[in-house]
C-alpha cells in the first residue's frame, strides 16, 4: 500500500466532535470587524443582538437574546469532548440560524464580515453533510431546520401545500426522536391532505395503499377510539415510533406512486399521438 499524502491523512482523521469544537471557536470569535476606531470588533451573536435582528426574528419565540436562547438549549460556548450526534445537530442548527440572522443585519456602514465568516459557513455545511443531513429553509417560519437527507421526503414536500410540506420535512427532525405524540400529529396532517390519493383505486401496487390506510385506521392516526388505544397499548417502548416511521415512508410512497401514475398516463398519451 502506497504512502498517503497529508490531505488523505487529514480526511481519514475527520471527526465530528473535533470539527464541532473548531466550528464553535470560529463562531464565538470576533468575525465582524469595526470600520472605524470607535467601533470594536464583534462576535456573530453581538451583531445579531446589537442590530435587533434577533428581536425582529419571527422564530425567536420569547427569548431575549442569543445567549438566552443558547442557554435554554443547553449549548455551552465550548461543546463537550464527547458530544453525541443529536447534540452536534442541535449546535449546528443554532449556529446556522444565528449566522443567517447575522448576514441580514444592517451593519454594513459600521462592520464588515471577515473572511473567516465564510470559512465558518463552509465548515458548518461540511459537518452537516458529513452527518448525512441537510439544511432546509422554512420560509413561512423564517427558520432553517437541519434534517436527514431524504429524497422521497423532499420530493413529496415540494408538491404539497406549505403546511403539509413543513410537516413532511419536520417529521425526521432530530429533536422529534421519541416524541410519538408530535409524530402522530404530523402523520395526521399528511394523511388529511392526501386523503383522496390514499383512496385511489387505480394506482399500483394496490396492497401499499390498502395497508397504508389500514395502519392509519388502526394506529390512532385517523381514529382515536378505544380499539385504537388498545392497539397502540400493546407495543413495547419504541415499537410504536418504529411503526409510525414505517407509516411515514408508506405515505410518501403512496403520494409518489400516485404522482407517477398521472405522469405515466401523460407519457402514454404522448406516445399514442406520436404513433398516429
Amino acid at each position: 500500500m502506497g504512502r498517503k499524502n497529508m490531505f488523505e491523512i487529514l480526511a481519514d482523521n475527520y471527526n465530528a466532535g473535533t470539527a464541532l469544537k473548531r466550528i464553535a471557536i470560529l463562531f464565538h470569535s470576533k468575525l465582524f470587524i469595526g470600520s472605524y476606531d470607535c467601533y470594536v470588533n464583534a462576535t456573530i451573536e453581538e451583531i445579531v443582538d446589537k442590530y435587533n435582528t434577533f428581536g425582529n426574528w419571527k422564530s425567536r419565540n420569547t427569548y431575549l437574546d442569543c445567549r438566552d436562547m443558547r442557554n435554554t438549549l443547553g449549548l455551552a460556548e465550548c461543546p463537550p469532548e464527547e458530544a453525541d450526534a443529536l447534540l452536534i445537530l442541535k449546535y449546528l442548527e443554532y449556529y446556522i440560524n444565528i449566522c443567517a440572522l447575522a448576514k441580514r443585519a444592517n451593519c454594513n456602514s459600521e462592520y464588515q464580515r471577515s473572511e473567516k465568516f465564510g470559512m465558518l459557513m463552509v465548515d458548518i455545511r461540511k459537518l452537516i453533510d458529513y452527518l448525512n443531513y441537510e439544511e432546509r429553509r422554512i420560509e413561512s417560519k423564517d427558520k432553517i431546520l437541519v434534517i436527514p437527507k431524504n429524497p422521497a421526503g423532499t420530493a413529496v414536500a415540494e408538491i404539497s401545500s406549505p403546511q403539509t410540506g413543513v410537516a413532511i420535512l419536520k417529521y425526521h427532525h432530530h429533536l422529534l426522536k421519541g416524541d410519538v405524540i408530535e409524530k402522530r400529529k404530523l402523520l395526521q396532517t399528511i394523511a388529511i391532505e392526501y386523503e383522496q390519493v390514499l383512496k385511489s383505486k387505480s394506482c399500483e401496487p394496490k396492497a401499499i395503499f390498502v395497508n397504508t390506510n389500514a395502519l392509519l385506521n388502526n394506529l390512532s392516526i385517523r381514529h382515536g377510539n378505544k380499539d385504537n388505544q388498545k392497539n397502540i397499548a400493546q407495543f413495547r417502548d419504541g415499537e410504536l415510533e418504529t411503526w409510525y416511521d414505517e407509516l411515514y415512508q408508506m405515505l410518501l410512497l403512496c403520494v409518489l406512486l400516485n404522482d407517477n401514475s398521472a405522469r405515466m398516463k401523460k407519457i402514454d398519451d404522448l406516445l399514442k399521438s406520436i404513433k398516429k
